[in-house]
């Protein structure tokens, strides 16, 4: 009783923070920065090194999606029904970015072979054996279509 007494006598005060943002969070945050400086910054005609660049931002931001999804309060917050609609959309736009994700490793590997093709037609050119048909494209995955994003 006379523990309550005293409250009345002397208001608490209360001090309302704002709370801190999970490491994770303050990590996409700086990754989405990267990506989308690169994404400006890129030129319509890119090279190895842009590409490498843009490549690596991205895995770094998928990295970092990849942590804010495993975080047990994310997992709690995305459970409400409230955040149905989100959670598709974001599930939408993952599988989207696998995708792209998967056709550039597909382009990468044929980039690849192509840069083998050069290479070993100047190898022949060089031993007098060169051949011009070497520099014609090879029909790959048989009427396979080009497919081709916007980021």
């Amino acid at each position: 009783m006379a523990f309550s007494q005293s409250m009345n006598r002397h208001p608490i005060r209360s001090i309302s923070l704002p709370t801190r943002s999970h490491p994770s969070s303050l990590q996409f945050e700086v990754e989405l920065v990267n990506f989308k400086n690169w994404e400006r910054s890129a030129s319509c005609i890119l090279d190895a090194e842009t590409i490498t660049s843009g490549l690596t931002n991205l895995g770094r931001l998928y990295t970092c999606v990849d942590n804010l999804l495993s975080l047990p309060l994310t997992h709690q917050g995305l459970s409400h029904h409230q955040y149905e609609k989100l959670v598709h959309e974001l599930e939408a736009r993952s599988m989207r970015l696998l995708d792209i994700c998967g056709s550039l490793k597909d382009i990468m590997s044929q980039v690849k072979e192509h840069v083998q093709d050069v290479q070993s037609a100047l190898i022949k050119e060089e031993k007098g054996g060169f051949d011009h048909r070497c520099f014609v494209p090879k029909e790959t995955n048989q009427g396979r279509q080009k497919k081709y994003f916007r980021f």
